[in-house]
């Protein structure tokens, strides 16, 4: 066996697999600056948004159980007296999905006084620690997809359950592995790497699609 070739080959994949993570990582590192710098520019700015889902947005405050302990909750009816959902757009400076739904909940929750108390003294750490708050928005910017609508479902709606064939899915990537490195030493290995990535390939998708 030629060991020379074998370990050139294998510097190879370690240098192009280091590459591959230094690109990641920096393109990691300019989303989120740039990120950082919208959040300063926008912070406080009314949103250019023209439609709001409010059959959505509403969900938090339809599912969560919190608003049964509350002091007063707005009434259906009540909100569309007050046309809650027009003073909600102008109202609405938020940086992610689900925190437009909370915002939506405590709009037509009326908290305890000593929630209302802590909430103030929350908003005036943000007022005054910009570093901390940029970093929240920046994180919270992250959830600002349509997917993220969803978050809440994760919180009041039944776990997902394991899908019959999530048993598969160690066996085969240990299988992966011994093929691919015993392919180096032996190369008919890899005829059996081919099939195996297949299947692998076949069962990640369906594993994304069934989570989805």
């Amino acid at each position: 066996m030629n060991w020379t070739l074998v370990i050139s080959i294998l510097a190879i994949a370690i240098i192009i697999i280091i590459v591959i993570y230094l690109i990641g990582y920096q393109l990691k590192k300019n989303k989120y600056l740039q990120l950082r710098n919208n959040n300063i520019a926008n912070w406080g700015k009314p949103k250019s948004e023209e439609y709001f889902n409010f059959d959505i947005i509403e969900q938090y405050f339809i599912n969560t159980d919190n608003k049964n302990n509350s002091y007063h909750i707005i009434t259906e009816q009540i909100k569309n007296d007050l046309d809650i959902n027009e003073l909600f757009k102008y109202l609405d400076r938020t940086t992610s999905k689900i925190g437009q739904q909370y915002l939506y909940y405590k709009i037509r929750v009326v908290e305890s006084k000593e929630k209302l108390l802590k909430g103030e003294q929350l908003a005036a750490i943000f007022e005054a620690d910009s570093e901390l708050r940029i970093n929240c928005q920046s994180e919270l910017t992250k959830l600002n997809s349509y997917e993220a609508y969803d978050v809440e479902k994760l919180i009041h709606e039944e776990g997902i359950v394991k899908p019959a064939f999530q048993k598969l899915l160690i066996p085969l990537t240990i299988l992966s592995i011994l093929t691919l490195v015993l392919g180096f030493f032996y190369p008919v290995f890899f005829l059996v790497l081919l099939p195996v990535f297949v299947v692998n390939l076949v069962l990640h998708y369906k594993t994304k699609s069934y989570i989805n």
